[in-house]
């Protein structure tokens, strides 16, 4: 995992959760899930959207509360908001 420098835009975020949702919820390829899936149809249950939070913060220096997956319920929407608190 890359740790970058900098705050990360609302794709980059974008890609790092596409990515991570689909290895928490084993799915097959990242580049398949739609930003507007939510993550429970995704199949990202709480302690994988912990796992995911941990890793959000640990690539990019964010806090992430893992409440925000069920406040913003879409890749699209969360990668929004991060990207918007930075």
């Amino acid at each position: 995992m890359t740790v970058t420098t900098g705050r990360p835009d609302e794709a980059e975020i974008q890609e790092f959760l596409a990515r991570e949702v689909a290895l928490e919820a084993e799915r097959p390829a990242h580049d398949l899930i739609d930003p507007d899936d939510s993550f429970q149809d995704l199949g990202l249950d709480s302690l994988g959207a912990v796992n995911v939070a941990k890793r959000l913060e640990a690539a990019f220096g964010l806090r992430v509360k893992a409440v925000y997956f069920f406040d913003f319920p879409t890749i699209g929407a969360l990668s929004r908001h991060l990207a918007e608190q930075n």
